[in-house]
C-alpha cells in the first residue's frame, strides 16, 4: 500500500513576504468495495484504516443491519489501488 502523507514543499506568502515552507497533503487510492466476488463501488480513499472504511460504507449503504453481519473484510493492494 502505498504511504498515506507526502511533504510538498512550496512557497507561501506570509505576513506580507513569500517563504519557504511544506505542508503534509494525504495521499489517496482507488478502493474497490467488493460483496460476494462482485464490485458494489469504487472511490477514492487514503490507505490507512481501510477496514473501518470498508464496514462504515457498508453499514451505510444498508448492504448488512449491524457490523456483526460482516463475516470477513479482506484487503488486497496492488499498484492500481
Amino acid at each position: 500500500m502505498p504511504s498515506t502523507f507526502t511533504r510538498h514543499e512550496e512557497i507561501a506568502w506570509r505576513g506580507g513576504q513569500a517563504k519557504a515552507a511544506s505542508r503534509l497533503v494525504a495521499e489517496e487510492t482507488a478502493v474497490a468495495l467488493s460483496y460476494n466476488g462482485s464490485t458494489h463501488a469504487v472511490m477514492m480513499a487514503t490507505p490507512a484504516d481501510l477496514s473501518d472504511f470498508g464496514v462504515g460504507f457498508t453499514l451505510t449503504e444498508g448492504i448488512v443491519q449491524r457490523a456483526d453481519d460482516i463475516e470477513s473484510v479482506e484487503i488486497i493492494g496492488n499498484e492500481l489501488g
